[in-house]
């Protein structure tokens, strides 16, 4: 009786055994794998063919390279300096791109023009050739800092406003190619001085600075001093020889004259920094330009209020808060804020409100300004 028990279940056990084995080796139970495939270890080529060494790059242009790999290319990117210029999939690898657009932000120059070819495994290869950019972007300001005017009341701290610009946008991190700064008689007060900061000179050096200027530049004006008005929306900038004009000028510096030279630059972006009283009425003619989408100023105050000096950090009220405080300590001096950010943060500290309180005229709202 026990022996027949066991055949029995011995050949059941068998019969399971073989109709249990499909489903054993489709879940794994048992399954012994072979070898893995051999890696992937040999990288892509790449060459760029469009240009060579001392290629010049200006307008619109096309990279071109060729790649190869022993699988197969999945992606080649470009780049130019600093510029993402994008990548292609698949042949033909080429990309195109105008740099006189507001997004392009490296200067007349040398730079390198980069092709990188990558394969699935994740192996690339490099290719790059030193090209030289035209017509890239230009920065340019126009500073004015009056103290000792020529014939009305002298200031205590404008000078120091014009070293303050100059000193932060020559540095390493603005790093701009152009700056005129005019200011009173004590030209040794200042890291620059190009000649006394007369309406005459003023008009000169910003029409100058405008007709110099391209559609991919950048262009500057800020200026520190006495202003005046009739609290109404008409102001002017008080120039140093105001009171007693010099060169068929008489000294004062209105709006609607600002608005005049400005409205015929072609330039990217123009930004405009007025610490002077009454100042806010230069905001509504600067929005009414042609171009104001492409501006971006502020003023220290509205069209019937004061700007004021700050004794303790020896700054115009405005300019110490904007540029000091605001943009270079907290900041670090970067240009990667927007002049928004660097305006909110400021103004949210200003000690001065109602009338004499900081204004923004931003042309584009919805579009962030950057000062390079």
């Amino acid at each position: 009786m026990k022996k027949g028990l066991s055949l029995k279940f011995l050949l059941l056990f068998i019969g399971l055994s073989f109709f249990l084995m499909p489903i054993s080796n489709a879940l794994g139970w048992g399954f012994i794998p072979g070898p893995d495939p051999p890696a992937d270890t040999i990288s892509p080529t790449v060459d760029i063919t469009s240009h060579s060494n001392g290629a010049i790059i200006s307008g619109e242009f096309t990279v071109q390279a060729n790649a190869n790999d022993n699988v197969g290319v999945t992606r080649v990117s470009f780049s130019l300096g600093t510029i993402n210029l994008g990548y292609k999939n698949n042949a033909p690898y080429e990309k195109s791109y105008d740099i006189m657009n507001a997004g392009f932000s490296l200067k007349d120059g040398n730079y390198l023009l980069t092709a990188i070819a990558f394969d699935a495994a994740g192996n690339y290869a490099v290719d790059q050739v030193t090209v030289q950019v035209v017509n890239g972007r230009m920065l340019m300001a126009v500073i004015v800092g009056i103290s000792d005017y020529k014939a009305i009341s002298d200031l205590n701290y404008c000078d120091e406003d014009a070293t303050d610009w100059y000193n932060h946008l020559s540095g390493a991190q603005m790093d701009y190619d152009t700056i005129w700064v005019y200011g009173d008689g004590h030209s040794s007060n200042y890291p620059q001085w190009d000649g006394y900061a007369t309406e005459y000179n003023i008009k000169q050096a910003l029409t100058n600075m405008v007709n110099t200027a391209d559609e991919n530049d950048i262009i500057a004006f800020i200026t520190s001093g006495h202003g005046n008005g009739d609290g109404a929306g008409s102001s002017y900038i008080c120039a140093w020889d105001s009171g007693s004009g010099e060169n068929g000028q008489d000294g004062n510096f209105y709006d609607t004259e600002l608005e005049a030279i400005l409205n015929s630059a072609v330039a990217a972006k123009i930004f405009v920094f007025i610490d002077h009283c009454y100042s806010g009425g230069f905001g509504p003619e600067l929005m009414n330009m042609d171009n104001s989408a492409r501006v971006y100023c502020t003023t220290t105050c509205t069209e019937d209020g004061y700007g004021y000096d700050l004794v303790a950090y020896q700054n115009g009220a405005w300019t110490y808060y904007f540029l000091e405080y605001a943009w270079i300590d907290h900041f670090g001096s970067h240009a990667a804020y927007s002049m928004e950010v660097v305006f909110a943060y400021a103004h949210a500290e200003y000690p001065y409100g109602d009338g004499d309180e900081p204004e923004e005229y931003d042309g584009n709202s919805s579009l962030a300004f950057y000062m390079i």
